[in-house]
């Protein structure tokens, strides 16, 4: 069982092309300082690109995200 969880907060606008792998990088990375889990919370502000399915398509393999528009 992991002893903490920390909680990322990404706002994102007109990220399509970068957010799947900035989470990707960001939770590698908590992963690796140990016994860490970590949670995302991604909000879109209104991006008018495909920010949002990117979001709902990562949210589909990460229970430990969370989704916001």
């Amino acid at each position: 069982r992991k002893t903490a969880t920390i909680g990322v907060v990404l706002p994102v606008f007109h990220e399509s092309k970068h957010i799947i792998e900035a989470v990707r990088v960001i939770d590698q990375s908590v992963q690796s300082a140990g016994d860490t889990e970590t949670h995302f919370i991604l909000v879109d502000d209104g991006s008018r690109d495909d920010s949002w399915i990117h979001i709902l398509e990562l949210k589909k393999n990460m229970p430990n995200l969370t989704a916001v528009r």
